[in-house]
């Protein structure tokens, strides 16, 4: 059947289709005939024989549809719902690496794209000796703190 063929006019050909069954299935008119009646072959009835009574069956089969068995609605609103909750947890996620994103790119753009290393403090050359100096002396008040029983002294020597 080519594809241009409008709805009314499927619906005229299924008709006929079915009347040609159903006249042949009731004895009123044999296959030799329908076929020559219809022009068809006599492999293409019997298909389409088959398949009108496998949709009959379907058709006609208690709390079944084309796909299978009745669906429950509970459970498809459950579904539905738990869908609904995870594209809302997708929502925010994303929201949030939005609004991290426009953050870093804002960020760059007040910088000059200039970036830093991570841990690196921005320092003039002149405050580079303080720096030096007061490691210096946080290393030296670590090593004059009481650990425990004995205290070493600078030459490393433990006090009592």
């Amino acid at each position: 059947m080519p594809k241009m063929i409008e709805n009314s006019d499927k619906d005229d050909v299924a008709k006929q289709r079915t009347l040609m069954i159903l006249e042949v299935l009731s004895g009123r008119l044999p296959v030799s005939d329908a076929i020559q009646k219809w022009s068809i072959s006599r492999a293409a009835y019997y298909q389409l024989e088959s398949r009108a009574l496998r949709a009959m069956l379907d058709a006609l089969t208690p709390g079944e549809t084309k796909t299978g068995p009745s669906p429950d609605p509970d459970k498809i609103l459950a579904a539905v719902q738990e869908k609904v909750e995870r594209l809302e947890q997708d929502k925010r996620r994303l929201e949030r690496l939005l609004s991290v994103t426009t953050r870093v790119i804002e960020g760059s753009k007040a910088t000059g794209g200039k970036k830093r290393k991570k841990g690196s403090k921005r320092s003039s050359p002149s405050s580079s000796a303080t720096t030096a100096s007061g490691k210096a002396t946080k290393r030296a008040k670590r090593m004059s703190r009481p650990s425990g029983p004995s205290t070493p002294t600078a030459s490393g020597e433990a006090e009592p």
